[in-house]
């Protein structure tokens, strides 16, 4: 799914929204057409109250989807400014430290900053991420460990230190795990099925007199395809045309080396 999120927005919004609104347009009027001649193979009362239902409960599945992925977003940017913060923060508070340890710290968060830009982003943009930043994090906690702290400032700002490091762990694997998808595999399922289900069954089995139902389809087919196409897209936050772009680490090293 996520090559297909990577793909150009026309393509997806061809496969999405155009082509299954044009085969549901297509499909009611024929449908409507057959009933003008007289024609009722699928007629039935019955399947126009439970296409009323099933619709209903699709639409408010795909809201409650549709809810959570937005969320999902906004959570994926507000982690990666917290994850650059604390970055930040860390290269300040280490002022405290003897230079030969002050530098080594700077220079840890500088190789953990380039790591998760250079390395970690192109396969988290690809739904498939990897910690390649491991090996700057246990050097930060190696230089950590051999620091003593001699004064109370120092302690303080020593525990400050480790605390906003455990925090950043935290965040990055929070961001690797948003970066691989946040809908499960049966999730996707429901969209799909449940969106073509529900909108043949509401094509196949039009009222008595028809009017203008293929209007309603339509509207209807382009109203879902729509809902999934904007679902497609808040699934993978940093995947896609409109993703989370790693600026902020990078603002974040460029401090950083100022202060080394």
């Amino acid at each position: 799914m996520v090559e297909f999120v990577n793909l150009p927005t026309w393509v997806s919004l061809l496969v999405i929204v155009v082509l299954p609104t044009l085969a549901f347009c297509g499909l009611s009027n024929w449908v409507c057409h057959r009933h003008g001649k007289g024609l009722h193979p699928l007629r039935s009362e019955a399947a126009q109250d439970i296409s009323g239902y099933l619709f209903s409960i699709v639409g408010l599945i795909l809201g409650f989807i549709l809810v959570n992925c937005w969320d999902d977003m906004k959570l994926a940017k507000l982690d990666l400014v917290n994850e650059a913060q604390k970055l930040v923060v860390i290269s300040r508070l280490v002022e405290q430290f003897p230079p030969d340890d002050r530098q080594s710290i700077r220079a840890a968060l500088v190789e953990y900053i380039d790591l998760a830009v250079n390395q970690e982003w192109p396969t988290m943009v690809k739904g498939k991420p990897e910690s390649f930043t491991r090996p700057a994090v246990r050097k930060l906690y190696d230089i950590l460990s051999r620091i003593e702290a001699k004064t109370a400032t120092q302690t303080e700002v020593y525990a400050s230190v480790l605390s906003n490091l455990d925090s950043i762990v935290e965040l990055r694997n929070q961001r690797l795990w948003l970066a691989a998808g946040t809908l499960p595999e049966v999730m996707w399922w429901v969209v799909l099925l449940g969106s073509t289900l529900s909108m043949t069954v509401l094509t196949l089995f039009p009222p008595a007199t028809p009017g203008n139902y293929p209007s309603l389809v339509t509207l209807f087919a382009l109203m879902f395809s729509l809902i999934v196409y904007v679902i497609v897209i808040l699934q993978y936050p940093y995947s896609g045309q409109l993703r989370v772009e790693p600026s902020l680490m990078q603002e974040a090293r460029t401090l950083t080396v100022e202060q080394r």
